[in-house]
């Protein structure tokens, strides 16, 4: 179950509505201390564990960086034949 209480909307519109789909776990994190944000995604399982990699960025807002794992884990799936995931990380 998902909890997306206080989530800002432009981001769950970006999740639920994202013309990319299909990704079978979409993670935010959030480390308070240090100001750590972050988006896993995972596109596919289907073939074993996923792999990926992790963009570091200094996003404008969240859903660009939500749209960002969504598209780097899509995109990674596509051109590789492993399962893939990414990871965009927000930097403070």
């Amino acid at each position: 179950m998902t909890d997306v209480t206080g989530a800002p909307a432009d981001v769950l519109h970006t999740l639920f509505h994202s013309d990319q789909g299909g990704h079978e776990q979409v993670v935010l994190c959030q480390d308070r201390a240090s100001g750590l944000k972050a988006v896993i995604a995972i596109h596919s399982t289907a073939l074993g564990p996923a792999l990926g990699g992790t963009r570091f960025y200094p996003y404008a807002t969240e859903a660009e960086a939500v749209a960002d794992a969504l598209n780097l884990a899509r995109g990674c799936r596509t051109r590789t034949p492993w399962p893939a995931s990414s990871t965009a990380v927000a930097r403070p």
